[in-house]
């Protein structure tokens, strides 16, 4: 039998780690091929069995299918398919691969049976453990049933071996999987290669907007042209996210395409699809939100690509909270009972015998760590392909404990290894290439605001004969609403199906204020759903018992006329009630202005050059020396006159 593929060497180094009845953590890039490991054992341990647990059922049916067209015979064991005839057939040996999620490896009554069949647990080769750091991620809360597949070392006989295999499986995550699989190190090979995938470029950028309006996504989607975008696949936390976002992006749509069924430009997903799916030709991934594991964010990004002729985009669409330029005050992660907030402690996790091959001249973030060798028997890492940021290095135990980027390969490593370890991509990140990845978004466009109305707020009154009248009418107007409708058979809503009794008794509220002036603002401030319906009918009802005040038209303002030309304002004439009367209409008088000093009507203040007493007016003419003293005489100069 042949599988008509190529392995490379590390699919070949797992493959005998596994044959040489060993338990084996293989860890590889998304997309690199890992299932073929699970194949190439199978053509060499004499019709060996293999059990795969995979925590989604998409996966399941995924590498059921693979088997097959491998020619292994084997069989996905869900709720229907696992019948009674299922199991006789698997312990007849039937089928050589066995698809199972953890629930029913544990939980099922008729797995506890088959352990005990000597002929099916004498041909069973390994446990193979698919997206191995769900172990330790999702066996914590999410799925409990994880964390206990250690359990099956009791049931199983020695020569019955794990297998691990996951694309993100940094030390800590590591040693957490071996402590709850209970796999001892002496008999552990490890093959680690780096999950840097060099034709996918990083970028990271700050949320502009609010996270739940998806405004920030028409940066990178511009789907209101109505073009086809590059086929992306847009990753949420939760699923309600994910149906929020994904109406969001309809309405972006133009309106002939909202509704159509036809080709597939993206999807809104969480993490289920993005380990079950395998699109090949994903050019845009997009993390919509902060997440807390660096694993995770991998696992999603590295769904870009899977292709290694084509380059993509990852862009990480990150709150403001998260970065060192928000000013705001940031809210420290709430805690169960009991618990108390810790400092992280600094992880070194470097082999010391270890060659560090560094790039002096392009110090990039990252790159490819090629094939690497089997573990050793210490339990430590063979290798750790490390991206450091050196303000929050300390904060991320999967590079803590170094200070510049590097690549840390065995000391064995080949040349060829060493060579393919110093490869660079061509546009790595938008610390990088900042100016050749920004030039992909597009400009932020200017949102105008959709808040609604701020409702009136009632004041308390006592409600009149007017407001009552007007209840009864709408009460009236309703029930034969009701049986125009033919609506009234229903006795459950009865005539509320048109109009509740407390948006009625708004309605009577508003009018007392007279605030409700059109269909619009029964709409902004009742938000009945039939307002541009019968909201003119209900107006008009509304105008009926309870009309608008008359407003009196506001007086015309006062109007002064001026003096006739040539009327001197030296007479001091002051215009009178009887004489300012013009066209019936009695203009107020006004009062003349004089000046402080001298007392006239010409001018109003002595800085002017026409007041005898200005100082102004004097110094322009000839005065004698002692003018002062002509002006204001001195006591002695007075008794002398």
């Amino acid at each position: 039998m042949k599988l008509g593929l190529t392995p490379c060497t590390w699919q070949l180094q797992s493959a005998h780690n596994q044959l040489e009845n060993k338990d084996v953590f293989t860890i590889s890039p998304t997309g690199s091929g890992k299932t073929l490991t699970f194949w190439i054992p199978l053509l060499f341990n004499n019709g060996g069995i293999t059990i795969i647990i995979t925590p989604l059922n998409i996966l399941s049916e995924k590498n059921r299918d693979e088997a097959n067209a491998y020619g292994f015979p084997a069989l996905d064991i869900c709720a229907e398919t696992a019948t009674d005839e299922a199991f006789k057939d698997i312990e007849k040996l039937k089928y050589r691969v066995l698809v199972v999620s953890p629930e029913h490896v544990l939980q099922d009554a008729r797995f506890k049976k088959l352990w005990k069949c000597r002929t099916f647990t004498d041909n069973l080769f390994s446990i193979v453990f698919d997206e191995g750091h769900c172990i330790s991620e999702w066996g914590k809360d999410f799925r409990p049933l994880y964390s206990e597949l250690g359990n099956l070392r009791w049931y199983l006989p020695a020569h019955v071996r794990f297998h691990a295999v996951s694309a993100t499986m940094p030390p800590h995550i590591l040693l957490d999987v071996q402590s709850k699989l209970r796999i001892r190190s002496y008999n552990l090979a490890k093959v680690v290669r780096s999950n840097d995938r060099a034709n996918i470029h990083f970028m990271v950028q700050e949320m502009k907007y609010p996270r739940n309006t998806y405004y920030d996504l028409g940066r990178i989607l511009p789907l209101k042209e109505g073009t086809p975008p590059e086929k992306f696949m847009l990753f949420v936390n939760a699923r309600d996210q994910a149906e929020a976002v994904c109406n969001s992006l309809c309405k972006d749509l133009p309106a002939h395409l909202r509704h159509n069924i036809g080709e597939i430009w993206g999807i809104c997903c969480t993490d289920a699809a993005g380990m079950g799916l395998d699109l090949r030709d994903v050019r845009l991934v997009i993390q919509w939100g902060y997440i807390d594991s660096l694993c995770i964010l991998m696992q999603r990004l590295g769904r870009a690509a899977r292709d290694h002729a084509l380059t993509a985009l990852a862009v990480y669409f990150v709150e403001p909270l998260y970065f060192d330029t928000y000013s705001g005050k940031r809210k420290r992660p709430e805690l169960d009972e009991g618990q108390h907030h810790t400092k992280k402690k600094k992880v070194t996790n470097v082999d010391a015998e270890s060659t560090v091959v560094r790039d002096e001249e392009n110090s990039q973030c990252r790159t490819d760590g090629g094939t690497l060798n089997g573990g050793d028997n210490d339990g430590r890492t063979d290798s750790v392909s490390m991206v450091v940021d050196q303000r929050n290095r300390h904060t991320i135990p999967e590079v803590a404990g170094t200070s510049t980027p590097m690549r840390i390969l065995p000391v064995n490593a080949d040349s060829d290894v060493i060579e393919r370890a110093a490869m660079v991509s061509h546009i790595c990140c938008d610390v990088c290439n900042k100016m050749e990845l920004h030039s992909r978004l597009f400009p932020l466009q200017q949102i105008t605001s959709t808040r609604a109305k701020p409702k009136y707020k009632i004041k308390p009154y006592k409600m009149t004969d007017t407001e009552r009248r007007l209840q009864q009418e709408l009460i009236k107007w309703r029930d034969s609403k009701i049986i125009e409708e033919n609506l009234d058979a229903d006795d459950f809503f009865g005539p509320q199906m048109i109009m509740s009794n407390k948006i009625l008794n708004r309605i009577v509220d508003l009018a007392h204020y007279h605030k409700i002036l059109s269909t619009t603002s029964l709409f902004e401030q009742t938000s009945w759903c039939y307002s541009s319906e019968y909201g003119q009918s209900v107006l008009d009802i509304i105008l009926t018992c309870i009309p608008l005040p008359i407003v009196q038209p506001p007086a015309p303002p006062a109007v002064i006329i001026p003096p006739p030309l040539g009327l001197s304002s030296s007479t001091n004439q002051q215009p009178t009630a009887s004489t300012s009367a013009t066209n019936g209409v009695m203009l107020p008088s006004k009062r003349s202005r004089k000046c402080r000093a001298c007392g006239s009507t010409d001018h109003i203040g002595t800085h002017c050059s026409l007041c005898p007493l200005s100082y102004r007016t004097h110094c322009s003419s000839q005065r004698p020396t002692n003018f002062v003293q002509d002006i204001f005489p001195s006591p002695a100069s007075q008794d002398l006159i």
